[in-house]
């Protein structure tokens, strides 16, 4: 991704804290000012914002401060550059997209509650319509302010430690992947067995808006760094959408003779398809694929941490033969490159079409020339 789209994303990914609704579950205002005021950071993003801010938004920046002088304490991140430089522009075009996110449930919440707060914190199933209580959980953490703190510095530094393990180009995929586990890693250490592991787990059904329940703060902040993929270099007025599907692959998979073949036919295109996936997230981010959802699917894990871990080939980190991957895909790009991104995709395909002939063909070659090895065919000796 070039530089300022991938400022953005990560102010986006971190513009709402996974702490958010925990701040509501306290009794008065005044008590989660004093949470938030007792973290200590140098302001260096916050005292640029023009805009008045939000409690949470606040811890928010605080965040990103503290990842920031982590990151930067070893290496120069060009980002994050000019993340600081630009804040308080970014702030509203991410403002913008963050509006954008949650607008319906804003619109729908606003008729029936107006501005009420709702300090009990659920988490309602939107397909079953369960409940989850987590006031328990989130007032348990909100309960101690050093601890509370310390949680906090911690999802820092262990997001600025998965950025920082990446290659530059892909540190944006690495914050995308590791924010729900750093959270939930920062909040095991920093409260130890005050938590049990079934408390620590149900973390991420943290709800983005005490009064809409049944989206988490994960889900939305997701929705929010998706939508950034329509960035054009100035504004996100248009977005563009791209969906397509391989042609003729029932067809291609039903050629099969044998189950074997029906595997390996399912496989090339999902293993091509996951080609075309990882080109538009190298350059649009990971969040740009509305379809399929790439976060937690196994090839992009083992990929990610192939990459991670700075391994000389990809195929070396742990081989994968699901496939998982359907032959189809739906991303969010610049409405003003929807037919450059059309052709991307076509000539990607073609790429990872490309390699596996080359890869077979290598292969086959040296299995017939072993196999044939001083065989007689037809007058012939191989």
């Amino acid at each position: 991704m070039i530089e300022e789209l991938t400022a953005l994303k990560i102010l986006a990914l971190l513009h709402d804290p996974p702490f958010k609704s925990m701040l509501f579950s306290l009794e008065s205002s005044e008590k989660a000012a004093s949470l938030v005021s007792h973290i200590k950071t140098k302001n260096f993003l916050i005292d640029k914002i023009s805009e008045s801010l939000e409690l949470h938004e606040r811890l928010a920046l605080k965040i990103l401060e503290l990842l920031i002088e982590n990151i930067e304490a070893d290496r120069e991140h060009g980002a994050l550059g000019l993340l600081k430089e630009n804040i308080n522009k970014y702030w509203g075009i991410v403002k913008r997209c963050d509006q954008l996110s949650s607008s319906i449930d804003r619109l729908v919440l606003n008729a029936f509650f107006g501005n009420r707060l709702v300090n009990r914190i659920i988490y309602k199933h939107p397909i079953d319509l369960s409940e989850h209580d987590l006031t328990p959980i989130a007032r348990k953490i909100v309960s101690d302010r050093v601890k509370f703190g310390r949680a906090v510095r911690l999802f820092a530094e262990k997001l600025a430690e998965k950025v920082k393990s990446a290659e530059i180009e892909y540190s944006y995929i690495a914050l995308w992947r590791y924010l729900i586990p750093c959270f939930i890693e920062a909040v095991r250490d920093a409260y130890g067995d005050l938590l049990s592991e079934d408390e620590l787990m149900k973390l991420p059904l943290m709800p983005a808006d005490t009064r809409s329940p049944t989206s988490t703060i994960f889900d939305h902040i997701y929705a929010t760094s998706s939508l950034l993929s329509a960035f054009d270099g100035s504004s996100i007025d248009h977005i563009g959408l791209i969906y397509w599907e391989v042609e003729g692959k029932h067809e291609f998979i039903q050629r099969a003779r044998t189950p074997r073949d029906f595997w390996a036919g399912s496989y090339i295109l999902s293993i091509t398809t996951f080609y075309v996936l990882m080109k538009i997230a190298e350059e649009l981010g990971p969040d740009s694929v509305l379809k399929p959802i790439l976060l937690g699917i196994p090839q992009v894990d083992a990929y990610l941490r192939a990459v991670i871990e700075h391994k000389k080939e990809v195929k070396d980190a742990f081989p994968i033969y699901l496939p998982v991957i359907p032959a189809a895909g739906l991303i969010i790009v610049p409405a003003k490159k929807i037919y450059e991104y059309s052709e991307k995709i076509i000539t990607w395909y073609r790429e990872a079409w490309s390699i596996i002939a080359k890869e077979a063909c290598l292969l086959y070659t040296s299995d017939a020339a072993d196999e044939l090895d001083g065989v007689d065919l037809g007058g012939r000796r191989i």
